[in-house]
């Protein structure tokens, strides 16, 4: 009579844990809702194109932190009457850019924020909560 043998695979994370190796563990997604420095506006800017922070209004504040990789945002401007968008301040945060403002031409916005981590938690804010900023080119 023959005898059986048996094999077992062992993967390197089994071998790894069992060996005592520490499991990396992130801190929980947390959020604070998204806002604007320079308040809700009105915002009165000279030029075409340009961003609220390099005019004097402010950034954009609030946003994730921890949460399980990927960590995965997406900021937002929304509004009708002309094109803005989030953009550097050049000092490593957000503002209000936009582009293509006509003398006298005013476009209402607000900023739209959310997140989700690799494990499926999730926060989103609008700034303002209910209303809209206005935009208006002067000069």
């Amino acid at each position: 009579m023959g005898r059986a043998e048996r094999r077992y695979f062992v993967t390197g994370i089994a071998m790894a844990a069992g060996a005592g190796a520490s499991v990396v563990t992130y801190p929980p997604l947390s959020y604070t809702p998204v806002t604007f420095s320079g308040g809700g506006g009105p915002f009165n800017v000279s030029g075409a194109s340009g961003d609220l922070s390099s005019q004097g209004y402010g950034i954009i504040q609030g946003g994730p932190s921890g949460g399980t990789p990927p960590v995965n945002e997406t900021l937002t401007i929304v509004g009708a009457g002309g094109s803005a968008f989030p953009v550097d301040n050049g000092h490593g945060v957000n503002t209000i850019g936009y582009s293509g403002l006509t003398v006298g031409q005013t476009i209402n916005i607000y900023i739209s924020d959310s997140v989700t981590d690799g494990i499926g938690a999730s926060f989103s804010s609008r700034y303002p909560t209910a209303t809209t900023m206005s935009v208006t080119r002067t000069s």
